[in-house]
């Protein structure tokens, strides 16, 4: 909850000192006008719900829509410096552990044969297992500081709130849980992917009959590549059942108040019987996503915290109507 200015006085108890202030309206609230977690007035928490958020597991994608729209419009010039904010943030990590990577290919004497690329395939492979574990360490604090802050941000409008830059460093305290769960996330989930997926195309390599001097795609065998199709669509189907853990595991560490661990276990329970639901949702926020890119790519920015919002605010509805403990929001 924000804070209030030394000697504010409650807007509805006149006379009572007010330590906090309202974090949608801007009025000033005396201890007993607080709930302790939504950070709203009397007033506001009776526009937006006891919960916080209109809409349980029974709404429509049109309701949720209508909701996020009119939110968007409404605020849409914040929300947008935020999603510039985030895309800064993660673009910086992405050129520091770039400029990492190169000074590390330099120094390992790296160098790729255009015209036969798997030649010094071991000192290769090498390199991008270094570039991969340089690129997380790197990235891995920065996107957890954007996104969640990003995530604060746009719950905050979901919620009714006014849309506040500086929410997005108010969730530092999280990044410990955060980087916990991602190394749970890339240790459970990418690393098997990598395995499997470097096995597999070892597997297509010596199917074909490839050595490193003689290699090149179209040397693929008719078994290799099926092979290869059949363990892309496994992956694919994996990623598909997986999707809740995927989406919902950092907003849930954020409101759940909750161990990475259970974050997980969570995101997962949410997930149930929900699953086509949850992709039909995701494929809805990609396709806002997409119509950003189109307009000029510009649009992009505007469409990003869009297409957010759909996602969160799905999170948000689903775990309204579920047997979770009640949502927290600092």
């Amino acid at each position: 909850m924000r804070p209030g200015p030394i000697g504010a006085q409650c807007a509805i108890h006149v006379g009572v000192t007010a330590p906090y202030v309202c974090e949608r309206c801007g009025n000033f609230m005396c201890l007993s006008c607080t709930d302790g977690t939504t950070g709203l007035c009397p007033t506001c928490r009776s526009l937006q719900g006891a919960a916080g958020f209109p809409f349980d597991a029974s709404m429509s994608l049109n309701d949720l829509w209508n909701h996020v729209w009119k939110l968007f419009q409404a605020d849409w010039l914040m929300l947008t410096l935020a999603g510039v904010v985030f895309l800064a943030m993660t673009a910086a990590g992405g050129l520091v552990s770039n400029i990492i990577t190169t000074l590390i290919s330099a120094i390992l004497g790296v160098k790729v044969d255009t015209a036969n690329p798997m030649a010094n395939l071991g000192l290769f492979a090498g390199n991008m297992v270094v570039g991969q574990i340089v690129n997380t360490m790197v990235n891995m604090p920065v996107q957890g500081v954007a996104l969640v802050g990003l995530y604060r941000v746009l719950m905050d409008s979901l919620l009714g709130r006014r849309a506040d830059l500086s929410r997005m460093f108010s969730q530092l305290h999280l990044l410990p849980k955060y980087l916990v769960l991602q190394l749970m996330l890339f240790g459970a989930v990418t690393v098997p992917m990598l395995v499997v997926g470097g096995g597999i195309g070892l597997l297509a390599f010596r199917m074909s009959n490839m050595t490193l001097e003689r290699s090149s795609i179209t040397m693929l065998s008719a078994a290799a590549v099926l092979l290869v199709f059949a363990a892309v669509v496994v992956i694919i189907a994996v990623s598909l059942v997986a999707i809740p853990v995927v989406l919902f595991t950092v907003p849930e560490l954020m409101v759940g108040d909750c161990t990475p661990v259970e974050a997980v276990k969570r995101a997962w329970a949410l997930g149930d019987g929900q699953r086509l639901r949850i992709i039909g949702y995701s494929l809805v926020s990609g396709a806002i996503v997409m119509a950003g890119v189109m307009a000029c790519c510009i649009g992009f920015l505007p469409a990003l915290p869009l297409s957010y919002l759909i996602v969160l605010g799905l999170f948000l509805a689903l775990r309204q109507g579920s047997s979770l403990p009640p949502a927290v929001h600092r």
